[in-house]
């Protein structure tokens, strides 16, 4: 899904819907979601100590929202949240299935580098004033979603099979940072 985000930037849907980079992971939750209710195989809300408590929290600020009649931009991404949360675990369950995460995730990260400096080279000399250049998503959105993956994949180096491939990764998430 995301490379044809890269390759095709934004493109209509039925229903007055787009898709397109930044909603690759609404994208991705509403499939994991229509995959649980068509009870596709290996797809299930996986028990979770906090997953209760995502969800308390997202409903709690949904009710918020709608009853100051407020915006509902940042409640929709806690709804996105909670869904990847979901599908990430269900993905997880199994050591082949967290193999293709890390590579995905890994993937995701190298993508993200390369699309960066196609459209902009010039951020490899880390200016300041360079940072608001980026195509791929605001500069804070950005770090902090990488902030949060590039644990993930310097934990992947310790597994002998995936060093080579994580330590790829773990690079280009820690370039996207810088």
């Amino acid at each position: 899904m995301l490379a044809v985000t890269f390759v095709l930037g934004r493109f209509p849907l039925p229903g007055l819907l787009d898709f397109g980079y930044r909603s690759c992971a609404r994208g991705v939750a509403l499939l994991f979601v229509g995959g649980v209710v068509a009870r596709a195989p290996g797809l299930a809300p996986s028990r979770s100590r906090i997953g209760f408590g995502l969800l308390a929290v997202t409903l709690a600020a949904s009710a918020s929202v709608a009853l100051a009649d407020g915006r509902t931009a940042a409640v929709g991404a806690l709804w996105t949240a909670l869904g990847l949360f979901h599908a990430v675990r269900a993905v997880a369950a199994e050591d082949r299935a967290r193999r293709r995460l890390v590579h995905g995730l890994g993937l995701l990260c190298t993508a993200v580098l390369v699309h960066e400096l196609w459209h902009q080279p010039a951020l490899l000399w880390l200016r300041e004033e360079r940072r608001h250049a980026l195509v791929t998503e605001h500069p804070n959105t950005l770090g902090f979603a990488l902030a949060l993956l590039l644990p993930v994949l310097l934990a992947a180096t310790a597994r002998r099979r995936m060093r080579a491939a994580a330590c790829q990764y773990a690079s280009a998430a820690s370039a996207v940072l810088l």
